[in-house]
């Protein structure tokens, strides 16, 4: 490539929502050296991300790839997906003829028609892999979980794994170096903008009220379970604890929280607030903040450090590489809700623990997980590709 011509870059996405992976990646294209690098957008649906590609003067075009409804079968969704991936990579290879694309960028392994278009088209290929697909039933599909490993690594140049626990998976296959490690960037400012329900949030909490919260999509995955049960042993210990569960999802999964919430008689005590931006709004109003699912990565921990709280993880995943067991939070035992109870109540007697705990959170995620090192991290990447 020219010296001071910079590079084309696809950028294929599964969704044109604004969830975490998206936010991620839209984070990384408003960030990148425009210097160095030309972004352009390959969308599957209408949604906040084109607004927000809009907003900013991003070029981008649609080619259809079915989105997963929490509700749609999951046999029925891998169908659709294997089709429109199978006609979609054809789009996407006129896109890159017509933009004079240098690089592909897949973010997610859920959609490989950009893969497979850049094979067709002989461009250079990276994917930035957000799954653990190992004894993951949510990703589980009709090709073994090995297939897949080998494909993205066969057909990638370079892949970037969000955590060493996501990179592990490729250990054992031919190519594995390919992987690098970069984590995800933050900044609390964008946390704080998102805060539209001051009020209400405010109200929810207030009174000598000890709250905590679960911020995530609701379906099992996530571990809502693990936490309200959590909260109903801890609440014997702490009178004013509630917790608030923030998101939407799984219709019925979410129908059975609230049948184990009334069977446990905690509807005093767990909230309820469907899906919401307002993150902000939340983490200035609570004392802790609970990540009770086994997570490839696990950016809402990562944004309560940076709102100085406390978190109680799991310790399993990737959020072992984010939470510092005793220092900036807890890692309780996946699936012991008794375990993540007793962390509750250690964070509520001791003030002083909390609150240093908060402090040095924040110290260390402004610096791991600063934007500036998540796209240093990619522009290398990216620049390496043309590299012999």
């Amino acid at each position: 490539m020219g010296k001071n011509k910079p590079l084309n870059i696809l950028f294929v996405t599964h969704s044109g929502k604004l969830y975490g992976a998206e936010r991620s990646l839209l984070t990384l294209i408003l960030n990148l050296d425009r210097k160095k690098f030309n972004p352009f957008v390959c969308l599957p649906e209408k949604g906040p991300f084109e607004e927000a590609l809009k907003k900013n003067n991003v070029g981008y075009r649609y080619v259809y790839l079915p989105v997963r409804n929490n509700n749609t079968p999951k046999f029925i969704y891998v169908i659709k997906l294997l089709i429109f991936t199978g006609i979609s990579f054809f789009r996407v290879a006129a896109i890159i003829r017509k933009e004079k694309i240098d690089v592909v960028y897949t973010n997610t392994m859920i959609n490989l028609s950009g893969a497979l278009a850049a094979m067709l088209l002989r461009k250079p290929h990276v994917l930035h892999m957000r799954e653990y697909l190992p004894g993951n039933d949510a990703l589980k599909v009709f090709v073994p979980y090995g297939i897949i490993l080998r494909f993205i690594l066969f057909s990638s140049k370079f892949v970037i794994a969000n955590s060493i626990y996501v990179a592990s998976q490729f250990s054992a296959y031919k190519g594995n170096e390919k992987v690098k490690v970069v984590y995800n960037g933050f900044s609390l400012s964008e946390i704080e903008d998102k805060c539209g329900r001051a009020g209400e949030f405010a109200r929810m909490t207030g009174n000598g009220v000890w709250a905590a919260a679960v911020l995530a999509s609701i379906q099992p995955a996530k571990g809502q379970e693990l936490a309200v049960k959590a909260v109903h042993i801890a609440a014997k210990k702490i009178p004013a604890l509630k917790l608030i569960i923030a998101g939407s999802g799984r219709k019925q999964y979410e129908d059975d929280l609230k049948k184990l919430v009334d069977g446990l008689d905690l509807n005093d005590r767990i909230i309820f607030t469907g899906f919401t931006e307002d993150v902000g709004c939340i983490l200035s109003n609570i004392r802790v903040l609970i990540a009770p699912s086994v997570e490839p990565f696990g950016r809402t921990a990562v944004e309560g450090m940076l709102a100085g709280l406390p978190v109680i993880g799991v310790n399993r995943g990737g959020m072992v590489e984010i939470v510092e067991d005793g220092k900036t939070g807890f890692l309780a035992k996946a699936d012991s809700p008794e375990d993540m109870a007793e962390k509750l109540v250690i964070l509520y007697e001791n003030e002083v623990k909390r609150s240093d705990m908060g402090k040095i959170g924040k110290h260390l995620a402004e610096n791991k997980f600063s934007i500036s090192k998540y796209i240093s991290g990619i522009e290398a990447v990216l620049s390496g590709v043309f590299v012999a």
